[in-house]
C-alpha cells in the first residue's frame, strides 16, 4: 500500500526524517487509480548516479504484480552494476510480493488487475466450482473447501489462460532463486503472538492520534462517486469507515459509537492481516526455500524473535550470526532452512452417512461426531429405528417451535 502517494497515515509510510539518508524507491508512486505519478526510483537518489537506472516506459501503464517484478529486478539488476558493495533491502507489504522477487517463476498469467470471470461464474454455487476444478486438476481441488469460491475460481481461470494443471505451475520443482545464493539473505522479524497483538493494537492506536481519521474522510470526499476499484480502496484502515463520515448530522454518542466500532474493527483485520502474512511466510515461502535447500545458504534464512532486539548485546550477537563469525547458539534466531518440512496432506473429504453431508478438512470429521447437531441427528435416527419396530411405520417429523410474537 506504501505504492500510493495517498494515505501516508493510514499506510504507514516511512518519513523523510526516518529514512537517514537512505534511498529509498517504490514509495508513493502511484495515484489511487494505479496509474503512475513518477519514476518510482528517481525521488531521493542522488541525480547524478540515477541515471542508468532509470525504469523505463512508466507513463500509461497500469500498475500490478507482475509490472512490480519486471520493474524491481530491473532496477536491482541496473544498481549493482553501478554500486558493487551495497546491499539492497526489500521489506514490509505484502508476502506474496516478496516472494515473487525471491523466486522466479512463480507468477502466472492471471496475476494482474484483470479477471476472466463472467456474471455467471460469479453466481456459481461453490459445490459446482469445486467439481469442475476437481475435473480439471484433483491433485490441487483437494487442497481447498468449496466455501473458497474466490480461489476455487481463480484456479481454474489459471487452468484456462495458460493450459497448465495449477498443481504443475505451483509446484515447487518450477520454481528457482532469481538472485545467486550468495547474495540473497531472509530475515523474518517475529513476535510472540500476545506481543504482536499489543504492538498492532498500540500502532492502530497512533495512527488515529496522528490523523488518520481526517485522512480517510477526505480521501473519501476527493474520490467520491470514482468507483474505485484498486487496492487502495480496500485497505484495512479504510473500509472499515466507509460512509461513516455522512453521517454527522447524527447525535454525537451515536457517531462516536460507530466510529469507535470502526477503530476496533481497524484492530481486528490487522491482526487478522499479520496471522494471514505469517502463515504464508511459514507456509509457502520457507517451504519453497526447503525445496531449494541444494541451492541457498542455511544461515541465510533467519527467523529472530525482535523482542529481544531491545538490548544492544543482543543486536551485536545477531551480526556476529548473521556473518558466520562464530558465536553462541542464539535463543532468539531460529535458521528456518534447517527444518524439516513435513509433507502437507490434501485436505480429506468424508461423508457422513447420519448427517447425508460431506466434511471437509483433516480432523473436521472428528470435530463434526462430537458437534450437537451430528449426536442430534444420531438420536434421532435411532428414535426412528425404535418407532419403526414397536408401530410398524414412520416416526413423525420434529415438532416446529412456535414463534413466541
Amino acid at each position: 500500500m506504501q505504492f500510493y502517494k495517498d494515505l501516508p497515515i493510514l499506510t504507514n509510510k516511512t518519513l523523510s526524517d526516518d529514512m537517514k539518508k537512505i534511498p529509498h524507491a517504490f514509495l508513493g508512486f502511484l495515484d489511487s487509480h494505479d496509474s503512475y505519478l513518477f519514476d518510482p526510483v528517481r525521488k531521493n537518489f542522488n541525480s547524478q548516479t540515477i541515471d542508468s537506472m532509470i525504469v523505463q516506459n512508466v507513463t500509461n501503464t497500469r500498475f500490478d504484480v507482475r509490472s512490480y517484478v519486471d520493474k524491481v529486478t530491473e532496477f536491482i539488476n541496473k544498481y549493482f552494476e553501478v554500486h558493487n558493495n551495497s546491499a539492497i533491502i526489500i521489506c514490509g507489504g505484502t508476502c506474496y510480493y516478496a516472494q515473487s522477487i525471491l523466486f522466479d517463476n512463480t507468477l502466472v498469467s492471471e496475476d494482474n488487475n484483470e479477471t476472466s470471470s463472467t456474471p455467471s461464474d460469479e453466481d456459481n454455487a461453490g459445490d459446482e466450482l469445486w467439481d469442475e476444478l476437481n475435473k480439471i486438476d484433483p491433485q490441487i481441488a483437494s487442497r481447498y473447501h468449496p466455501n473458497d469460491k474466490r480461489r476455487l475460481r481463480r484456479l481454474i481461470e489459471i487452468y484456462k489462460k495458460n493450459k497448465k494443471l495449477p498443481s504443475d505451475i505451483y509446484s515447487s520443482k518450477n520454481v528457482k532463486l532469481r538472485f545467486p545464493r550468495e547474495k540473497t539473505f531472509v530475515l523474518c522479524l517475529w513476535l510472540p503472538r500476545e506481543q504482536l497483538y499489543k504492538s498492532l493494537n498500540s500502532r492502530v492506536d497512533l495512527m488515529v492520534n496522528k490523523g488518520l481519521l481526517s485522512e480517510v474522510e477526505e480521501f473519501q470526499k476527493r474520490n467520491e462517486g470514482s468507483n474505485l476499484q484498486t487496492s487502495i480502496n480496500e485497505a484495512i484502515g479504510l473500509k472499515e469507515f466507509k460512509g461513516l463520515f455522512t453521517y454527522k448530522d447524527i447525535p454525537s454518542e451515536e457517531f462516536q459509537a460507530l466510529l469507535q466500532s470502526g477503530i476496533k474493527q481497524v484492530k481486528s483485520n490487522t491482526r487478522r492481516y499479520a496471522r494471514q502474512q505469517e502463515r504464508w511466510l511459514f507456509n509457502r515461502i520457507q517451504t519453497l526455500l526447503y525445496h531449494l535447500k541444494d541451492s541457498f545458504i542455511s544461515h541465510h534464512f533467519m527467523r529472530i524473535d525482535s523482542s529481544h532486539l531491545k538490548e544492544l548485546a543482543n543486536i551485536s550477537k545477531l551480526v556476529h550470526a548473521f556473518f558466520s563469525i562464530k558465536t553462541e547458539k542464539l535463543d532468539y534466531v531460529d535458521f528456518l532452512h534447517n527444518i524439516a518440512i513435513e509433507p502437507k496432506m490434501p485436505v480429506s473429504q468424508e461423508v457422513c452417512n447420519v448427517c447425508n453431508t460431506i466434511i471437509y478438512g483433516r480432523g473436521q470429521m472428528e470435530l463434526h461426531i462430537l458437534s450437537k447437531h451430528h449426536r442430534t441427528t444420531v438420536k434421532r435416527r435411532i428414535n426412528e429405528i425404535k418407532f419403526r419396530e414397536t408401530y410398524g411405520r414412520d416416526l413423525p417429523p420434529p415438532k416446529r417451535k412456535k414463534n413466541p410474537n
